[in-house]
């Protein structure tokens, strides 16, 4: 079975890093973005014929915010789910990101067995 690609879009390098680590352990191939514009453009192509599991789209994002981003994803009609990553993951931003199309919102810094379970649980949705 050709392992799923779990892309990460987060402006912090350390966490963007660790992020990468435990993900690999997870047995997921990843591919990391800093900023949501090289994303975005990266979107028009790139997953067309590799399976992605999921996008971890962090909150906190230095022009476009993740609500901007989730967005532009709706826009183009992105049939990727995504999971936004926030260290205030309050009431109000999970539905702000639900209400964008995120299908979780989970604080930061996000526990390994909480991630590999929703990444898992977006499989049975």
């Amino acid at each position: 079975m050709m392992s799923q690609t779990v892309v990460i879009v987060d402006d912090d390098a350390a966490f963007r890093e660790s992020l990468e680590a435990l993900l690999w352990s997870l047995g997921f191939e990843c591919c990391a973005f800093s900023c949501g514009e090289d994303f975005l453009e990266a979107c028009d192509s790139m997953w067309d014929d590799d399976p992605m599991a999921c996008v971890l789209l962090d909150y906190h994002l230095p022009k476009l915010s993740g609500l901007d981003v989730l967005d532009a994803l709706s826009r183009k009609r992105a049939a990727f789910p995504v999971i936004l990553l926030s260290g205030e993951a309050t009431s109000r931003v999970r539905r702000e990101a639900k209400a964008k199309g995120a299908v979780a919102a989970l604080a930061k810094p996000v526990e390994g067995a909480q991630l590999q379970q929703t990444i898992d649980s977006l499989g049975r949705a």
